[in-house]
């Protein structure tokens, strides 16, 4: 297709876009059964043409997706995938990524997963590699590492990636950084591009596929290209990996398993997520173990504003547990599991103070769940989340992951501000992440290898008050001193890493 035409299919893509705006607008606003409703009137009257059927599959996934109708959803995204009338190829990969997405938070059979995210690689069948010359790249006077998110604003990603971003060993490596924004207002983004070398933004549109972002990498001369998002956030960052624009390319740190890629070598994990010969087969990359923790958790300014004034609870005083996770991680599994603790703790009560706003469709959802494990209203409290969350982990007593979607970040806070928490881990990297970071605590005691001892160590610590009072005492200190947060530690292990792969390349 030709300049002329590309322009004029982003042209008539960017109209349905608008014409479809009122269905984006509504689910902004929560009104998700009216968004569904009006993307239904306007396809029944034809005001989206048949070329564009793939782009009312993926509004109508959304609106499905936001009802807590996760198998309608990936059924449309499905749809969307093998719609190819009038769909450019970034599309198609945006809306296979989001299912790979979708799949990890569903939690699918372990093979199911492997062979769609493996799929990945068929989407991106025109990325045509780059080819690097060694004798330009070992004329390099330091090795240049480049960092590619969908943001770098203060989000997640960044409060995980910031020593790699800005306490690197700058007598050894130059560090770029590539994302999909308009312009950087945020100070955790100044900060950031303040301690690098580059800071490149494409802003995110049909008129800047990821082969520009790409093509600047390449052109930037980057040694070794580290995509942190994986497939959350559009799978932005592997889209531009894809084309193969440094010679060594890794994921990791911010999602739960494989790329799917060839292009993409390596795969960040540690020794408890991903110990010799358990999960190998899950992954296109080989897997490179930090001897700790691939996670190192810098808290954020909010974190560090927040005092610890936790009371300890008498014997058969109400006690509190408590989920942090985004609503969307609540499978039925883990609501059956939350639901046979409470039943064996008459006196506690449940809070699930969502990192993503809830609204009524999943309200009514879990609430009904609940409800059919014999769990009243009256016991549950629900929350949306705001800039204050910390304060809350004052008021939680003993913190339940969730599974198969193990939490992350909500692990280090509630570690960070004194919070045990109970964590169910399997074979998949995704799911081990709150044994990774509990057994680099040294809270071996708090994970469960299956769902009875998940059920049996949260009840037997809840009925344990002098238990509670004590950890909530000396969690503080142990994660403080652990890998996770020893900065210094982790970037060694890194650096230590990035030298090793590079000199493998060379030499290879």
């Amino acid at each position: 297709m030709d300049e002329a035409a590309w322009q004029e299919r982003v042209a008539h893509i960017q109209a349905t876009h608008d014409k479809l705006y009122p269905v984006s607008k509504l689910l902004q606003d929560g009104e998700v059964q009216m968004a569904m409703d009006r993307l239904n009137y306007l396809a029944s009257r034809e005001v989206v043409s048949l070329e564009d059927r793939w782009l009312v599959y993926q509004y109508r996934a959304m609106c499905y997706r936001e009802m807590g109708e996760k198998d309608k959803c990936l059924a449309c995204l499905w749809e969307s995938v093998h719609s190819l009338e009038g769909q450019p190829l970034f599309a198609q990969k945006k809306a296979y990524g989001l299912l790979i997405f979708m799949l990890y938070e569903i939690g699918v059979p372990d093979l199911q997963l492997r062979n769609i995210s493996f799929g990945f690689e068929a989407v991106n069948r025109q990325a045509q590699w780059y080819v690097h010359d060694k004798a330009s790249h070992s004329r390099h006077e330091k090795i240049r590492i480049g960092y590619i998110a969908t943001h770098f604003n203060e989000n997640v990603i960044s409060w995980f990636a910031i020593q790699l971003l800005a306490a690197y060993d700058r007598s050894r490596f130059e560090v770029y950084c590539y994302c999909y924004e308009k312009e950087r207002t945020d100070k955790v983004a100044l900060f950031i591009g303040s301690h690098v070398k580059k800071f490149y933004m494409a802003p995110y549109d049909l008129h800047t596929p990821p082969d520009i972002m790409a093509h600047q990498i390449y052109e930037d001369g980057i040694d070794i290209l580290f995509d942190l998002m994986g497939h959350a956030e559009k799978s932005l960052g592997l889209m531009a990996a894809a084309f193969k624009p440094a010679p060594v390319q890794i994921t990791g740190i911010g999602f739960m398993g494989t790329s799917g890629l060839s292009a993409v070598d390596y795969f960040l994990g540690d020794v408890y997520c991903d110990p010799e010969g358990l999960n190998e087969e899950d992954f296109r990359e080989e897997i490179l173990r930090l001897p700790h923790s691939h996670f190192c958790y810098t808290p954020s300014e909010r974190a560090l504003q927040v005092g610890r004034s936790y009371r300890p609870k008498r014997q058969g005083e109400e006690i509190l547990l408590a989920s942090f996770a985004n609503v969307r991680k609540l499978t039925p599994q883990i609501i059956g599991l939350w639901s046979r603790i409470l039943r064996r703790l008459p006196q506690a009560r449940f809070l699930i103070r969502s990192s993503g706003t809830i609204n009524s469709f999943y309200l009514r959802r879990i609430k009904n769940e609940f409800y059919e494990q014999g769990i009243t209203q009256e016991r549950l409290m629900f929350e949306n989340p705001d800039l204050d969350y910390y304060d809350r982990y004052v008021d939680v007593d003993l913190l339940l992951d969730s599974y198969p979607y193990v939490g992350g970040a909500t692990t280090c806070d509630a570690l960070y501000m004194g919070v045990p928490m109970i964590s169910l881990y399997g074979n998949r990297h995704g799911t081990r992440f709150g044994y990774s970071l509990l057994m680099n605590t040294g809270l071996e005691e708090l994970t469960a290898k299956n769902e009875d001892e998940y059920v049996e160590k949260a009840v037997a610590l809840a009925n344990d008050t002098e238990l509670l009072a004590a950890l909530h005492e000396q969690i503080p200190q142990m994660f403080r001193r652990s890998p996770v947060m020893d900065a210094a530690g982790y970037l060694q292990d890194v650096q230590a890493l990035y030298e090793r792969i590079w000199q493998r390349w060379l030499s290879d």
